[in-house]
């Protein structure tokens, strides 16, 4: 019947669909979720099958050419990576971590280690790989969040390897492999879950707030201080959600769920004492100085700490995503598309994310990476920007065909996506080391010499500063529990390390001076000269400085 209540709303709204129906294809740009007649379910999945491909190289490429990980490079030489990587060979060999075994990083980031020794004992192989798989996932849920925004835009896809390559080839990203990089891909899923719940004003379903709390629980055991976006995943769930206590409730079941391996893994060891003490209390007043600073010191310095890492030398392309990030945050909902709930939101995210990873006082380069998740909102303008200009051209010129339009995008987005990426290895510290001659570097020269010695005699002792690599080459598993220096408890380790070194526990022992050495200065280490001889040193190039490093060998 015609003329019932409600009919002409119907006919009008049916009418505007098949307008963006027929508007969205003819410029090829939009991907309105209906499906036309002559259209099949194998073109549909081929062109999702071409966007995880584009996002597959787009993560893999800028790695492949700028991680120390990659098989490109003779050897990653950051010392932090080689520490993960000793313990987490020693949790294969049955060593205990905090126990056997100590560092101060969390359980699950050994257990990374573990993964990757599973692929290759005496290279980075596996550390790639599992980079290649964290990038690929941000990669991914980064698509989605910006889908949340222009939903009709089928090629957002090409801006994620922008970001990419914006994210590897910063100052921050270093040598690959650190705990805030291969957070990345978790936080992405988390992101995009909060942003959808806000943006979509939908409580979130029982099963995602579930695995966020897995998610949450794996990063807080990896590195507590990188949680800040969950912090306010649970604030903004229980906000905006029904059911909240049942919603807090499954988060915290979730957490649970990622502890509980850890506690029954410590527990059967008799190890949840040391784990717990070396995890918080060395790390929390042992490594930082949160113990004697007020709060608007230690606020003034998280401010600092985070205009260290975004105008960096390096990182001058992340600077510009920063200030897009801004200029989104600023912009009204008609053009940008954010609710006011979902800036504050970001801010928010932003703000404690900056606390929890600065608080303590340092700058290190790599801990700014853990922001890197959120830099999504400064990619968006740039899919706008496309969507906008594609429209102009549209109205503009109606005989515009959709593959012409679609084929402009694609050239287009590729030809940027090679701009950025050759900016991004002219900006690398990393690129230098790629085909470089292992025979020149320390960690081979004395990996060599050590593994000359009958096998009996090849205990090694890495003093006085963090895991050179060495343990790495010869796929050794230190005797000692203190098999390198740490940071936090510098002094206590060393006289620790002093002690094996006067019993004549290790074989050889590898020594650091912070500049460039001659023989005679890297003689001057009284605990060594009576009992051990330097046998080799080598002036090496890492971290944009020259150092000495040197061996010896017990008489």
């Amino acid at each position: 019947m015609s003329g019932a209540p409600g009919e002409k709303g119907t006919c009008l709204q049916k009418a505007k669909e098949l307008t963006t129906t027929v508007e969205g294809q003819r410029d090829g740009l939009l991907d309105t979720g209906s499906t036309p007649v002559y259209s099949t379910l194998m073109s549909k999945s081929l062109t999702n099958n071409l966007k995880y491909v584009i996002l597959f190289i787009g993560a893999f490429l800028p790695l492949l050419i700028m991680s120390k990980n990659s098989p490109l490079y003779p050897f990653n030489d950051w010392y932090d990576i080689n520490q993960y990587f000793t313990v987490g060979r020693g949790i294969l060999y049955g060593k205990v971590p905090y126990v056997d075994l100590i560092d101060q990083k969390g359980p699950y980031l050994y257990l990374l280690g573990s993964v990757a020794y599973l692929f290759s004992h005496t290279t980075f192989l596996g550390w790639f790989i599992l980079e290649v798989i964290n990038l690929f996932v941000f990669s991914v849920f980064t698509d989605r969040t910006i889908r949340l925004y222009l939903p009709d835009f089928k090629y957002s896809y090409y801006s994620v390897p922008i970001l990419c390559t914006v994210i590897v080839s910063c100052e921050g990203f270093q040598h690959g492999g650190s705990s805030e990089e291969f957070s990345l891909g978790i936080l992405s899923l988390a992101l995009y879950n909060i942003m959808r719940a806000l943006h979509e004003n939908k409580s979130m379903d029982a099963k995602i707030v579930f695995l966020n709390g897995i998610l949450a629980g794996i990063v807080f055991w990896t590195k507590y201080s990188m949680t800040g976006l969950f912090i306010v995943f649970v604030l903004f769930m229980f906000i905006y959600s029904e059911n909240k206590l049942r919603l807090v409730l499954l988060f915290l079941a979730g957490v649970s769920a990622s502890t509980l391996p850890l506690v029954i893994y410590f527990g059967v060891n008799n190890a949840i004492g040391e784990w717990l003490k070396v995890y918080f209390y060395e790390n929390i007043f042992g490594y930082g100085n949160m113990r004697s600073r007020a709060l608007p010191e230690i606020i003034i310095s998280v401010f600092k700490c985070l205009g260290s890492f975004i105008f960096s030398r390096g990182n001058i392309a992340l600077f510009l995503v920063f200030v897009s990030v801004l200029l989104l945050l600023v912009l009204p909902r008609k053009i940008c598309g954010l609710l006011i709930r979902e800036k504050i939101c970001i801010v928010l995210m932003v703000l404690i994310s900056s606390m929890g990873v600065y608080a303590g006082g340092f700058d290190f380069g790599y801990y700014g990476m853990v922001l890197c998740v959120y830099l999504v909102f400064g990619i968006l303008p740039l899919p706008m920007l496309i969507v906008f200009v594609s429209d102009k051209i549209r109205h503009k010129s109606e005989s515009f065909e959709l593959k012409a339009s679609g084929i402009i995008v694609s050239l287009a987005a590729i030809a940027v996506n090679i701009v950025v990426l050759t900016a991004g290895i002219t900006i690398s510290d990393n690129v230098r080391m790629i085909g470089a001659d292992p025979t020149q570097m320390p960690q081979f020269i004395f990996a060599d010499i050590i593994s000359r010695a009958p096998e009996n005699r090849r205990v090694v002792l890495n003093y006085g500063f963090l895991d050179e690599g060495v343990y790495t080459i010869l796929d050794q598993v230190p005797e000692m529990k203190y098999f390198a220096s740490l940071n936090g408890k510098y002094e206590e380790s060393l006289q620790i390390q002093e002690g094996y070194i006067k019993e004549g526990i290790p074989d050889f022992v590898l020594t650091f001076y912070p500049v460039t050495a001659d023989e005679e200065t890297m003689k001057n280490v009284p605990v060594l000269q009576d009992n051990y001889r330097l046998v080799a040193y080598k002036v090496y190039l890492i971290e944009g400085n020259y150092s000495t490093f040197g061996l010896w060998e017990k008489n």
